[in-house]
């Protein structure tokens, strides 16, 4: 492209004077530059800039759609031609002025004239024009040859740039004088720069048909803005961001943008302050900045009817296309459709292919709000004719503000139910519903049925709302199926602090229903809906009273049949909802074996789905589905496989932390945390919470309780030992101690007796001994000894035998023996892996064990007992008081232990002996 438009070896003939079309020019025009930079651009204004300084002008027209930055060449191009010291006309067109003639023309010279003489151009002084005084020139043209003759004056002084913006809304008598000016121009000092909406360069303004602006679009030479390509984004991005920019923000912000500059900056201007990271990508594609709506207002509104009605239908239903339903919806026949689409394209607010709009904004501007809910209702109506997703039909129910019919509601609810199945947890669900129940005008049944919809789209997120809702739908069905159906909706560890109504229907369902595990049938037996319903509320009713005074042997009662029909409860989410309320029953209570807990509870981790394992919110943390066998494993043994498994699958979630940091300090592992920030878990206190704070005083001195005012049995027995780690580091073993036993007694109240999760004895045991109380320290230890043999996990066995041995004085060089400098209430040991199933699992040598003790102050060697070897020294003390013909409550009386210890250790006896009762034990001797 020459600096010039023409030839440089002389000058073309002028038009005729009033000629609305240009002659042909002897060289023709260059054609349309398909330029994808500013910077081509940029050059080609320079090149015609130098040319008419040296006295070899020309006319170039840049053309854009909206917000391409034709504004923004013209600005430049006044600034290099000021910087050359040339002479700037620059005038504006718009819409409002195309009816007053020489508009543009009066924008350009009479800033020149009022500042230099105060004369206006209607009545020049005479002598400043060439040729005659213009003051006594009548008749047509007489004006626009009068312009240029002042002009050809002006430029013989001074180079001039004439730089119109917009010329699409020119007056026709402004646009004849320009197209004069730019035939003439190549043999003048005169660089003549216009910008046009490329969509209107066909079929011009308002004001006339377009003749007029396609004659002076013909005799200049024209260049094109196309939005910036990727690179080009990326640059600009960048350049006001900075380089830290992430690949996820850099593709929102150009599939926002389109490469368009002005769309570019004011979504860049309206996150300014935010990070340009991924969690800033929502905040992009959401943006809709002020400035864009009314540049984006302004353009819809200049659209003739046709083009106006086809974008709002494109807008509508988000993208256009060969047989799209923005062709019904708009209901042009295809000659007006061509025309509007290669307006609208023209334009810039058609973009992509299929065509879609420039930016969501386009949609609320085209039309008027009433207009808009008309249009979403229609087009809603027709993708439900065409056959289309229920979702996308919603997306445009949800913007219709009159009240749905029958339909729509039935839509959206269907709308919700793919949402939930395809991203469950996602609040498209909950917005679907919350519309349908809010237009839904049912009673009875129905809206019962819509209510517990709605509140398993929300429980993971609003768990307090949606036990709300069920509460509302409960009191509306009548069918205690319907009932059921409505209470499995919710969490087991939500119904615990829902209203009376609501538990008290959990328990009247449970009452009504037979006693046990409904699998009469096996595997066949729980696919039945009515049996999976039974298990929910089973598992719902033992998680009510779980924990009060004696709800958790309820649970754990249940671990024998429970294991029975292992395999097919696992088959189910309902069976393996109820296999971790018991296993964390047994666990808590250290009924059953650990060996098989632990197997048990690894098989439900493996098969159980990321959505059964996540806790809605409102559950504390280690009382969800995942917090309840993580705990068991961990008294199980298992927190060595639960490491890895945790590892795979981190979580942000404080609960996460909460739970992955009991499994840590289970391992032995040092805290990733100081006391003072140590995890405290949100929600109601559980015996999770009891279990971290007491692995946490096993593993450092101070505990930081951080709700002091919580009610309950578990949040008082967390204060106390918050309580005795505080004394001990003030050294005053003596409070410590009574803090000890308080908790204890509490947490065999309450049924929580594994010594796996709560070693309290442990600690009272060395806490007694301290003090020289000996026989009450045995008595603590032995009991601790008792249950952990019992449990058999081995880690507390070896930390219950170790601390036996420290309190009859026995001296090892096992470094883990002793305690960690500073004062923690007992050493942490590494706990062993996972233990195998009961199968594989070698039984203990309970004779070694015994001889492993190296002193026996109760006397128990050479007892007549038959196989007393299998026994520990604590039950076979009971066992020799019961053969020689003793009672419960005097054995009791003799050896300072309650009636219950006394039977607990009878009942374990007879089952190492292999006999029934007391007549087999005494033929035993």
């Amino acid at each position: 492209m020459s600096c010039g438009w023409h030839a440089a070896g002389g000058r073309p003939p002028r038009s005729p004077p009033h000629a609305d079309t240009p002659t042909e020019l002897p060289c023709p025009i260059p054609p349309a530059l398909p330029v994808p930079m500013r910077d081509a651009v940029d050059a080609a204004v320079e090149r015609l800039l130098a040319g008419a300084m040296q006295g070899r002008g020309g006319a170039v027209v840049v053309r854009g759609g909206v917000g391409s930055g034709r504004t923004t060449v013209l600005d430049d191009a006044a600034a290099a031609a000021a910087a050359r010291g040339m002479q700037v006309l620059r005038a504006t067109a718009a819409p409002a002025e195309t009816g007053f003639d020489h508009g543009v023309t009066h924008q350009l010279v009479d800033p020149l004239l009022l500042g230099a003489r105060g004369w206006h151009l209607a009545a020049p002084p005479a002598g400043l024009l060439p040729g005659r005084d213009p003051a006594v020139e009548y008749g047509a043209g007489a004006r626009d040859r009068t312009l240029w003759r002042f002009v050809e004056a002006l430029a013989g002084r001074v180079p001039l740039a004439v730089l119109v913006d917009d010329l699409q809304w020119s007056d026709p008598a402004s646009l004849r004088w320009l197209t004069r000016l730019a035939d003439r121009s190549a043999g003048q000092p005169i660089a003549v720069v216009g910008t046009v909406l490329a969509g209107q360069a066909t079929t011009g303004g308002p004001a006339d048909d377009g003749a007029v602006l396609r004659g002076l679009l013909a005799v200049c030479g024209s260049v094109h803005l196309h939005p910036l390509d990727v690179a080009a984004t990326t640059a600009l991005v960048r350049e006001r961001c900075g380089p830290g920019a992430t690949s996820a923000f850099l593709d929102a912000v150009g599939d926002v943008c389109h490469g368009v500059p002005s769309v570019l900056h004011a979504v860049l201007d309206e996150v300014r302050g935010l990070r340009p990271d991924d969690e800033a990508v929502a905040a992009v594609r959401a943006a809709r900045p002020s400035a864009l709506r009314e540049r984006l207002r302004r353009a819809a509104r200049l659209l003739p009817g046709p083009a106006r009605t086809y974008l709002q239908a494109v807008a509508v239903l988000d993208g256009a296309g060969p047989g799209s339903p923005a062709d019904r919806l708009s209901g042009l026949d295809p000659v007006d459709r061509a025309a509007a689409v290669a307006r609208l394209v023209g334009d810039g607010l058609l973009v992509g292919d299929p065509p879609r709009v420039l930016h969501p904004l386009l949609g609320e501007v085209a039309a008027d709000p009433d207009g808009w809910e008309d249009l979403h209702l229609r087009a809603a109506r027709l993708r439900l004719e065409l056959g289309h997703g229920s979702e996308e039909i919603a997306a445009h129910l949800l913007a219709v503000a009159a009240p749905l019919q029958r339909w729509g509601i039935e839509i959206l609810r269907a709308a919700a139910r793919r949402a939930a199945t395809l991203d469950p947890g996602s609040s498209r669900a909950v917005r679907y519903l919350r519309r349908a129940l809010l237009d839904d005008d049912s009673t009875g049944r129905d809206r019962g049925a819509l209510l517990v919809e709605l509140a398993a789209a929300e429980y993971t997120e609003e768990s307090s709302t949606a036990v709300r809702h069920v509460g509302q739908a409960v009191r509306l069905l009548d069918s205690p199926r319907d009932r059921a159906r409505a209470l499995a909706v919710l969490d087991p560890a939500l119904l615990r602090d829902a209203p009376e109504p609501l538990r008290a229907a959990v328990r009247d369902l449970a009452s009504a229903s037979p006693p046990g595990l409904p699998t009469a049938h096996g595997a066949q037996a729980l696919d039945d809906d009515a049996c999976e319903l039974r298990l929910r509320i089973l598992t719902r009713t033992l998680r009510l009273d779980e924990d009060e005074p004696g709800g958790i042997a309820a649970v754990a009662g249940m671990l024998d049949e429970a294991l029975d029909a292992t395999d097919p409860l696992l088959s189910t989410a309902a069976g393996r909802e109820l296999l971790a309320v018991v296993l964390h029953g047994a666990a808590v209570a250290g009924t059953g074996s650990a060996a098989a807990v632990g197997d048990v509870a690894s098989r439900v981790l493996k098969v159980a789905s990321p959505q059964e394992l996540r806790s809605p919110a409102g559950v504390a943390a280690g009382d969800g589905h995942r917090g309840l066998l993580i705990t068991a494993l961990v008294a199980a043994g298992g927190a060595g496989a639960l490491t890895v498994w945790l590892a795979e699958r981190p979580g942000a979630d404080p609960r996460d932390r909460a739970e992955a940091e009991l499994v840590r300090l289970a391992c032995g592992a040092p805290s990733e945390q100081p006391a003072a920030a140590r995890p405290y878990p949100d929600g109601r206190p559980v015996a999770f919470t009891v279990a971290l704070a007491c692995a946490a005083a096993s593993a450092e001195a101070r505990l930081d309780d951080r709700d002091p005012d919580r009610a309950g049995l578990a949040a008082h027995i967390r204060r106390r030992l918050v309580r005795a780690t505080a004394a001990l580091a003030e050294d005053a073993p003596a409070l410590a101690l009574e803090c000890v036993l308080d908790a204890g007694r509490h947490l065999d109240h309450l049924g929580w007796c594994n010594p796996a999760l709560f070693q309290w004895r442990g600690w009272a045991a060395e806490l007694l001994a301290g003090r020289g109380d000996r026989a009450a320290a045995l008595r603590q230890v032995d009991e601790e000894l008792d249950r952990a043999l019992a449990w058999g996990a081995p880690g507390p066995v070896q930390r219950a035998r170790r601390v036996r041995d420290r309190v009859l004085g026995t001296v090892t060089d096992d470094p883990v023996v002793h305690d960690r400098p500073g004062t923690g209430l007992s050493p942490v040991e590494p706990v062993p892996p996972l233990p195998v199933p009961p199968a594989e699992q070698p039984r203990p040598d309970p004779a070694a064990s015994t001889r492993a003790r190296t002193a026996d102050p109760a006397g128990t060697t050479g007892s007549g007992v038959a196989g007393a070897d299998r026994l520990t020294a604590a039950e076979l003390r009971v066992v020799e008081l019961a053969a020689a013909g003793d009672g419960n409550q005097q054995i009791a009386a003799r050896l300072g232990l309650s009636r219950r210890a006394v039977e607990k250790r009878l009942t374990s006896a007879y089952r190492r002996l292999g006999i029934s009762g007391r007549a087999e034990l005494r033929s035993r001797r």
